[in-house]
C-alpha cells in the first residue's frame, strides 16, 4: 500500500516519469482509474503541488480462495497540502468542493506470490492521518 500511495505522489508530481510502476503494482479497474487520472493530468499541462499523506490503519486478514491471497488494508489519506495545477497559469484543476481527507478499503491481492493493489473504495468517515 505504501508503494502505491508513494508512486501516486510521485507520478502526479513529475510528468516524465512512466507510468509502468504504478501498472505494475495495480490491477482492473484500480489500474484504469489511477493510470487514466495520471494520463489526464498529462494531457491537461496538470501537476501535483504538496503530498498527499497517507496512514496504514488496519491490516485484515490473509484470505484464500482459488489460490489467490486477499487481504483488506483500511488506509487514510490527507490531500490538504497538495493541489493540483495548470503548468501554464499555475491555477488549480481541483474542484474547491474536494473532500481532502479520505478513507480507503483498499483489496490487496497476491495472484503469483507478489502483493499489488486490487479493488478499492473510498468512503468520508473523519479518519486521521
Amino acid at each position: 500500500m505504501n508503494e502505491f500511495f508513494r508512486l501516486s505522489n510521485e507520478l502526479a508530481q513529475n510528468p516524465d516519469l512512466s507510468l509502468q510502476p504504478l501498472a505494475d503494482i495495480t490491477v482492473g479497474s484500480t489500474q484504469d482509474t489511477y493510470l487514466g487520472e495520471l494520463i489526464e493530468y498529462r494531457e491537461m499541462n496538470a501537476v501535483q503541488v504538496g503530498k498527499v499523506d497517507w496512514s496504514i490503519l488496519t491490516v485484515g486478514e490473509v484470505l484464500e480462495s482459488e489460490g489467490q491471497k486477499t487481504v483488506e488494508v483500511r488506509v487514510c489519506s490527507d490531500s490538504t497540502q497538495s493541489d493540483v495545477i495548470d503548468q501554464d497559469t499555475g491555477q488549480s484543476i481541483l474542484s474547491p468542493d474536494r473532500v481532502p481527507v479520505i478513507s480507503w478499503a483498499i483489496n490487496a491481492v497476491s495472484p503469483a506470490g507478489s502483493w499489488i493493489v486490487g479493488d478499492l473504495t473510498n468512503f468520508v468517515d473523519g479518519c486521521r492521518v
